[in-house]
């Protein structure tokens, strides 16, 4: 992971980019059909490559005890894809070579995330932002029936005292519906089990903090 970040201070101006590597991972995976271990093939370790992402983030003070604040993420899933031992050996043995994947997307993933926050006493900040998230083009399942979203949201800010504080949040997410023609992917045949007909949600939040 890299970080290069710059400020100045008496404006309340910060930004940084972030930059996480792609890692590289090998583990065994455990592949069953109704309880009774698959065993086509020699078993081999299953490689997975999780992507790499860059952040950039910023917030600027203005006028009047307001700020302005966003993020942009860029999140390289295009070339990520999980092909265990055994499944692999099937799909070879019906003559489907790489033609499938167990999981696998389709394009890269964007969100930003862009707000303003208004000061209104040492006690009292309140923020209202924007968000959008491309999705990262992967077919509908009945664990991910959603392909990115757009939103809105609201929250505020109370001191107690300058090391006590309470944090609470509302936002609403309206998801964007996959795209469930996509032969490359073995999960897309089956995604006429899936349907997402309330592509909405409310999410709330609230926290208590304490700095020893």
């Amino acid at each position: 992971m890299a970080d290069v970040s710059y400020q100045i201070p008496e404006y309340a101006f910060n930004t940084a980019i972030t930059y996480r590597s792609k890692i590289k991972h090998s583990t065994n995976a455990s592949e069953s059909i109704w309880g009774f271990p698959l065993e086509i093939a020699p078993q081999q370790a299953t490689e997975i490559q999780t992507p790499e992402s860059v952040n950039l983030d910023f917030h600027t003070g203005l006028p009047a005890q307001n700020f302005l604040y966003g993020s942009l993420r860029r999140v390289n899933w295009q070339y990520f894809k999980i092909q265990p031992t055994q499944f692999a050996e099937i799909l070879q043995s019906e003559g489907l070579g790489n033609q499938f994947n167990l999981i696998d997307y389709q394009k890269n993933q964007w969100s930003t995330r862009l707000g303003f926050a208004h000061q209104w006493s040492p006690k009292w900040i309140t923020a209202v932002e924007g968000l959008w998230d491309s999705g990262a083009g992967n077919p509908a399942s009945s664990l991910n029936p959603v392909d990115g979203y757009v939103g809105v949201g609201t929250g505020a800010v109370y001191h107690f005292n300058p090391k006590t504080f309470m944090i609470a949040g509302l936002h609403y997410l309206h998801f964007t519906k996959p795209d469930t023609v996509q032969p490359q992917s073995l999960i897309t045949q089956i995604s006429s089990f899936s349907s997402l007909e309330q592509r909405e949600a409310w999410v709330y939040h609230l926290k208590l903090a304490h700095r020893f």
